[in-house]
């Protein structure tokens, strides 16, 4: 299962972590991971467009950590329609992607 926790503070996007497999189907023919992939991709590659200092992005095998160093509209908005993407993938597999938003300062 893919994992997405979404960190928030007073409801704006500070942090977005995404780790694990979908395991839908074997490697090149799983739609979901492929979704995923590019969904998160266009988003940090449409931000990096206007700004490379609005995101700072750590890569590893099955992880990714997204900290959004600056938020303006357009960013916000741009992170805010990944989500939501990732949210409409969620409620039709959700076997493969879940969705967790956490707000900091809270347990």
């Amino acid at each position: 299962m893919i994992k997405v926790k979404v960190v928030k503070k007073n409801d704006v996007i500070k942090e977005i972590i995404l780790r694990g497999h979908s395991l839908y189907d074997d490697m090149g023919k799983d739609i979901v991971c492929a979704f995923v992939s590019g969904t998160v991709i266009s988003m940090i590659n449409g931000i990096n467009s206007i700004d490379i200092n609005y995101l700072d992005i750590d890569k590893k095998k099955d992880f990714i950590r997204i900290i959004v160093l600056k938020n303006d509209r357009i960013v916000d908005t741009l992170l805010i329609n990944m989500i939501n993407c990732l949210e409409e993938m969620a409620i039709n597999y959700p076997s493969n992607i879940k969705i967790y938003d956490k707000e900091e300062g809270t347990c």
